[in-house]
């Protein structure tokens, strides 16, 4: 299991595994069938990868487990989307351009080579289609957060609706949306259908 918290850190801080940049362990076990109401303690670090802006190479996870059930939970910086290389940043942004700033995969690839020069189109390509298929859960958390909000429902067409929820996005930053949408859903927005209960 994982979750997303509020970072002030950059991400090459993470590049140590350093306790003092996670919070503390939740006073709670959150895994369905324990919930036990015990402090989860601190049970090493993991590695993954991580392109960003400001830095590309391998940050550290702090890892909790639960001493009750034995489960263990991750805590990801907000900056990451699990099962992602690319930061939130990168993929937020490569949604922004595609359907805010209607530039093709080709011209967002072009662009953003300096940046990210591992892009490729089939990175872009993935990322529109996940934001895509996942349109029924993201309009189920805005409708759950807002209820009767005219993000969701009066925009039928999928480029008016991907650009209306990219804009709200915006304007929360996305970092927020991350954590909350994961803190409500229990998946990332960008999270693979088959992993979605």
């Amino acid at each position: 299991m994982q979750r997303i918290f509020h970072t002030e850190h950059n991400v090459s801080e993470y590049r140590l595994p350093n306790s003092a940049l996670f919070p503390v362990g939740p006073a709670r076990c959150p895994h369905p069938g324990c919930q036990a109401f015990v402090r989860q303690k601190s049970h090493g670090f993991y590695e993954r990868n991580i392109i960003s802006i400001e830095y590309i190479g391998k940050i550290y996870i702090r890892r909790y487990i639960c001493p009750v059930c034995g489960k263990t939970l991750s805590m990801l910086p907000m900056f990451c989307l699990p099962y992602y290389q690319y930061s939130l940043a990168a993929i937020f942004l490569t949604l922004y351009e595609y359907y805010c700033n209607q530039k093709n995969i080709s011209r967002i690839r072009r662009e953003q080579q300096t940046v990210y020069p591992s892009l490729r189109r089939r990175h872009i390509y993935l990322y529109i289609q996940r934001f895509i298929h996942n349109r029924q859960l993201i309009d189920y958390y805005i409708n759950n957060i807002s209820p009767g909000s005219n993000v969701t429902g009066s925009q039928p067409e999928i480029c008016q609706w991907a650009k209306g929820i990219l804009d709200e996005m915006v304007k929360t930053p996305p970092s927020i949306f991350n954590i909350h949408f994961h803190q409500e859903i229990g998946k990332s927005f960008m999270a693979h259908m088959k992993m979605i209960a």
